[in-house]
């Protein structure tokens, strides 16, 4: 294999931080409401706002990631505003203060359009609270986030088989619609994989004995139950964490990208 050479390397770099830049840019510039203190849930292919778009809480919380990790990055550039923005929609706006957990989404006024606590979309909030946390760092934020993981563990992790339940209603019921599976099935690797990603965050600002052994658990699930013999992942599975029979048959190439990176992050 012939490697690049520096000069390359360095060319590449500032092209990448060039596209950046544009793509930063331009959700600051046309995401954003205009008269709310949210983000639009659409824009259209001429960047107008699809004002009666629903508002996603995943969505939120990518952004609250992606630019407090840009802030981070970039400190003497003008980032961190959105991740402020972001976080205090997730906690006002999201955030079930009745029954604990964050809403999976909302209409365009900002009223709650689906109440399901499915547990992708609570790992998603927990890994940019991580995140968020390593941008703005304060005793009160880390104590909520180490309450959230706990709160969330004790409610989403399967108490008789291997691995996490994914759907539950508002009241934390767990249901078998909302599944994000193609035939409902009771667990998926999609949403471990971003358990995986969540929980790593999290140990790295709060390397305590509970999150490292949740952290160790879902590693050996891709080890030991998920990663098929050749090398895919395996997608939906039974309640005792077997892949079914429907699955085998499917590959999710993207995923397999997705968790090369995600469970190196893990181990390291």
């Amino acid at each position: 294999m012939i490697m690049p050479a520096p000069s390359e390397l360095i060319n590449y770099s500032q092209l990448f931080g060039q596209e950046l830049s544009k793509i930063l840019d331009y959700w600051m510039k046309y995401v954003p409401e205009r008269n709310g203190n949210g983000f639009y849930g659409a824009v259209d292919l001429e960047n107008r706002p699809v004002t009666g778009a629903p508002k996603s809480c995943v969505l939120t919380a990518r952004i609250l990631w992606t630019f407090s990790e840009a802030a981070i990055m970039y400190p003497d550039l003008n980032y961190g505003w959105m991740a402020e923005r972001a976080f205090k929609v997730l906690q006002d706006d999201f955030l079930d203060k009745r029954s604990g957990g964050y809403y999976m989404m909302l209409d365009s006024s900002g009223k709650i359009l689906d109440p399901t606590k499915h547990t992708y979309v609570q790992a998603f909030v927990l890994y940019s609270h991580s995140k968020y946390y390593e941008l703005n760092k304060n005793n009160k934020l880390l104590s909520e986030i180490e309450a959230y993981f706990d709160f969330l563990d004790k409610k989403t992790k399967d108490p008789l088989s291997p691995g996490y339940l994914e759907a539950f209603t508002r009241d934390w019921e767990l249901v078998s619609e909302n599944r994000m599976a193609d035939n409902n099935e009771p667990k998926s690797m999609n949403t471990h994989l971003h358990l995986l990603e969540a929980y790593a965050s999290l140990y790295k600002i709060l390397p305590v004995e509970k999150a490292g052994l949740r952290l160790d658990h879902l590693l050996r699930l891709f080890l030991e139950r998920i990663i098929r013999p050749d090398g895919h992942l395996g997608i939906f599975f039974n309640e005792k964490f077997e892949e079914t029979y429907a699955s085998k048959a499917t590959c999710s190439f993207g995923h397999d990208i997705e968790a090369s990176w995600l469970i190196w992050e893990a181990l390291e």
